[in-house]
């Protein structure tokens, strides 16, 4: 879980509605963001105690609640699995060696365009076209193939 309290309302907000601390509002250790920093060594373990109790969906929710920005981590399947990329429309198809596979599109979109999202080839598929492109010629290519280098 990743947050950031940026104004004095959230961190008053993370202390009563995340944290249940109102106590650490006023505390001359956290009362100011340089304080908080110059003491992050011992408000984690109080935060990382105060969040023990509850699950994640409901420290999001508590972080909601406080308005506090902040980033769930996720692991792989769960990444995999998060309804904004489908909602979205993020993933294709793409046909590989090993059969179809889902497949991310880039992180930007570009109006009116679709971009291209190939197969992907087998080890080898787009050598020879790949060395003919770069300047080898196609006794080049049979020498480099008979060497056992391609």
């Amino acid at each position: 879980m990743l947050f950031s309290v940026q104004t004095q309302k959230q961190w008053v907000d993370f202390c009563t509605l995340v944290c249940a601390h109102p106590e650490w509002i006023d505390d001359p250790r956290f009362d100011t963001t340089p304080h908080r920093r110059e003491n992050r060594d011992i408000l984690e373990p109080l935060i990382e105690e105060s969040f023990a109790p509850y699950d994640r969906a409901e420290i999001n929710r508590r972080l909601e609640a406080a308005d506090v920005p902040f980033g769930d981590l996720k692991t792989i399947a769960q990444f995999l699995e998060h309804p904004q990329l489908a909602a979205r429309d993020r993933w294709r198809t793409v046909d590989s060696p090993a059969g179809p596979l889902q497949a991310l599109l880039p992180p930007f979109t570009l109006e009116s365009t679709e971009l291209a999202m190939g197969d992907i080839p087998a080890v080898g598929a787009q050598t020879d076209a790949i060395l003919n492109a770069i300047g080898y010629t196609s006794d080049d290519i049979a020498r480099l193939h008979g060497a056992g280098i391609v």
